[in-house]
């Protein structure tokens, strides 16, 4: 494959990487797990999105050692820059002025901080995908997802911050993964 169709490949992917996230957030039950687990334990949502995503799209397991490099770009990225803007964004309205004028311009910048924060997730995102650009199969070779390689995936991700899942945490996980385990999410390369 020449670095173009690779860049391509890639970028295709990231995106359908992207619009699957979208939608699986958007499923009923997911978005309180991720805040739990998100709150609870630190676990990037967006990360754990994108690794279980760009397996559940297709994507070859990467080896122990590859996986271990994609989760420390992934925490640093989500260290350095998605929790500081998430930090930002969360202490303005405690910290907002009283007077209405003021009030409105935190508001707003409020609201811009979490647009940013948006997009350093996905991001993040894209950074995940490169790291699998190189193995990855073509776009639409699949018609299904993969639910059983996301699950796996996910479970990586998650024991690399929870030593040990409470009863709760495992309650959280498998009602983020329902949606893909059940078969309600579709992918969006087709």
């Amino acid at each position: 494959m020449t670095d173009e169709a690779e860049r391509r490949s890639a970028d295709s992917l990231t995106e359908a990487v992207w619009q699957l996230t979208l939608k699986w957030y958007a499923a009923e039950g997911v978005q309180p797990a991720c805040l739990a687990l998100q709150d609870r334990h630190g676990i990037g949502v967006s990360a754990l999105f994108a690794l279980a995503g760009t397996a559940a799209l297709g994507a070859p397991a990467l080896s122990a050692e590859a996986m271990e490099r994609t989760l420390d770009r992934a925490e640093r990225w989500q260290r350095q820059v998605i929790e500081p803007l998430r930090q930002a964004r969360r202490a303005i309205r405690p910290a907002a002025p009283d007077e209405p004028a003021l009030h409105a311009e935190a508001e707003a910048l409020r609201k811009a901080l979490l647009q940013r924060e948006i997009a350093a997730e996905r991001l993040q995102q894209a950074l995940v995908v490169a790291d699998y650009s190189h193995s990855t199969t073509e776009p639409g070779v699949s018609r299904s997802l993969d639910a059983d390689a996301a699950t796996v995936t996910a479970k990586v991700y998650m024991d690399r911050h929870v030593a040990c899942l409470s009863a709760a945490d495992q309650r959280h996980l498998e009602a983020i993964m329902a949606p893909l385990t059940r078969g309600t999410l579709t992918d969006p390369r087709h």
